[in-house]
């Protein structure tokens, strides 16, 4: 199974082909979109964990802070800071 912690991933859209690489060594934790279904967060928690080191450090984009408030919806934190 390939997933986005590949050194290489390349995926087919509409006939056209991306490539996207990321180093081994990278720090970048990716979260990868589920195709059918719903995702846990079991499943997702290294880039939760990244996306909350990101917020406490204020650096957090307003996708990783959407993501959070989504992931805990009774954090009322990340919830007013949507607002």
């Amino acid at each position: 199974m390939t997933t986005l912690f590949d050194e290489a991933l390349f995926s087919v859209r509409k006939g056209t082909e991306f490539a996207n690489f990321i180093a081994e060594d990278s720090s970048i934790t990716m979260l990868e979109k589920q195709q059918i279904g719903r995702t846990s967060l079991e499943k997702i928690s290294k880039g939760l964990d990244e996306y909350l080191r990101l917020y406490k450090a204020g650096i957090a984009s307003k996708g990783e802070v959407l993501t959070l408030a989504r992931a805990f919806p009774d954090n009322e934190e990340f919830q007013l800071s949507l607002i």
